[in-house]
């Protein structure tokens, strides 16, 4: 199985988006109610403590939409320049390339 392949296994095993940040309750964390599809947070947002809190968790609520749309795009780009190459090129091969490179680019854990 591929990285690509692991991270699309992982989205679609999770409970189904779009998901949101309720910004009227001051909480980051999560419970997942997988019944209604929300995630819900109980760390309070503390602006002086803890100042990236509310935008960690709307950080972590659009992931749930990025990265299908990454993986799509990762896919059709890969798609396009095998096509371009003539067949030369396997496309999961460089698919797995670019995401080993993109792994040692990582400028964070």
């Amino acid at each position: 199985m591929t990285i690509l392949d692991e991270i699309e296994a992982r989205t679609q095993a999770a409970t189904p988006g779009p998901w949101d940040v309720e910004k009227s309750l001051p909480w980051v964390g999560y419970h997942i109610d997988r019944a209604n599809y929300k995630i819900q947070c109980w760390r309070p947002f503390d602006e002086y403590y803890d100042p990236g809190a509310r935008t960690d968790a709307e950080f972590i609520a659009a992931a749930r939409s990025d990265v299908p749309l990454l993986c799509r795009a990762l896919r059709r780009l890969a798609e396009k320049y095998a096509q371009d190459a003539k067949g030369i090129i396997n496309t999961d091969w460089m698919i797995e390339w670019v995401l080993q490179e993109a792994q040692d680019d990582q400028p964070y854990g």
